[in-house]
């Protein structure tokens, strides 16, 4: 045999030797014929019918401002010798401004001052009066019945307010001696200085005072009329992305197709470090706060529900669910489909209409 023949045999015995290692490394059962085959099963997730409230949420635009003004009249002619300045906080007790060296002072009440008030008088702005003068601390004996009755009582305790505040003690609360304003605010405007003179025969503003409490407005569309009322609970977002609430008080149309809903923030404390003429959002009481505002509201009562993801579209346009057959523990639990019919829908939870019970076990991947 020649050279050439051998060198082919001998290449010819290396491959097949080759071939046949090969074989024998990549035969799956070669090193594993006499071991069990491991079969693992993967649990799929589940979830369960719910009996529920399902609600939506609706989002408007609104704005915070104070929730009123109240301006301080001259009911007298007379030369203003003092003026308090703007942004002078204003509560009971606080001289607004004087004139010929008489002062005004503000009281807290909702009804304005209207008329001199002395004994025999009787109405809403004599129980004001008579609860400032208590609060005050101008009765510490505590004989002052604070009613609607300006008695003989009163009047001494008038005098000594008078003698307290700089004016003549006449026991008589002269119109333009007190200016009530709804709650604590802060002066926002100022329309005199020091020795202008003011006229009694047409009474202009001195001054205005702003409430430091702030109301919410926001339009509503008619469309969502239904879905809010009188002490229905607001979320306010702000401008800084914080947080609070408010209720509303009242819903009005406008007159032109649109209606407005006016709420009230609710009392959680000032801002932390807010000057003390800020409002309760610690921003000055001038100023008008854009915010968002949200509130939810129930679209659907005690209806059956499951996860979103646990429905099933068919082709003829049906949805299904597939509910489980078996324990709670058991992964390996039988299974079977179950139309149902589709209601509601919130966020990922979908009202469902079905004859399975609350509880019954689905599958939700």
């Amino acid at each position: 045999m020649s050279r050439r023949s051998l060198v082919r045999v001998a290449l010819m015995t290396l491959v097949g030797l080759l071939l046949v290692g090969a074989f024998v490394v990549a035969d799956p059962l070669a090193s594993a014929r006499d071991d069990e085959v491991e079969e693992t099963t993967t649990e799929r997730e589940r979830s369960a019918i719910a009996t529920t409230n399902l609600t939506a949420t609706v989002e408007a635009d609104g704005q915070l401002t104070a929730s009123g003004n109240r301006p301080a009249l001259a009911f007298r002619t007379g030369t203003v010798t003092s003026v308090a300045p703007v942004g002078t906080p204003v509560d009971a007790g606080v001289v607004l401004y004087e004139l010929d060296g008489e002062s005004t002072v503000a009281l807290l009440g909702s009804v304005p001052a209207w008329r001199d008030m002395g004994s025999g008088d009787e109405g809403t702005d004599v129980q004001q009066l008579e609860a400032n003068l208590v609060a005050l601390g101008y009765d510490p004996d505590g004989l002052l019945t604070v009613d609607e009755t300006f008695t003989d009582y009163t009047a001494e305790v008038v005098t000594r307010w008078q003698a307290d505040v700089g004016r003549a003690e006449t026991g008589l609360v002269a119109l333009g001696s007190v200016v009530f304003v709804p709650d604590p605010g802060s002066i926002t405007s100022v329309a005199v200085a020091v020795g202008d003179t003011v006229s009694g025969s047409a009474p202009s503003p001195i001054l205005t005072v702003s409430s430091l409490t702030r109301e919410l407005i926001t339009a509503l569309d008619p469309a969502d009329l239904e879905t809010i009322g009188v002490g229905t609970e607001l979320s306010v977002r702000f401008p800084d992305r914080s947080v609070r609430t408010a209720e509303v008080h009242h819903i009005g149309s406008l007159g032109d197709g649109t209606w407005q809903v006016t709420a009230d923030l609710a009392d959680e404390a000032a801002a932390e470090g807010a000057d003390e003429s800020d409002g309760a959002d610690g921003l000055p009481s001038g100023e008008v706060v854009p915010v968002t505002v949200t509130w939810t509201h129930a679209i659907a009562t005690d209806v059956k529900t499951v996860r979103a993801n646990a429905l099933t579209r068919l082709d003829t346009g049906t949805y299904v669910v597939e509910v489980v057959d078996g324990g709670a523990d058991d992964p390996a639990a039988s299974t079977r489909f179950v139309e149902v019919g589709i209601g509601e829908r919130s966020g990922s939870t979908v009202a469902v209409i079905t004859d399975l019970p609350t509880g019954t076990e689905i599958i939700a991947p």
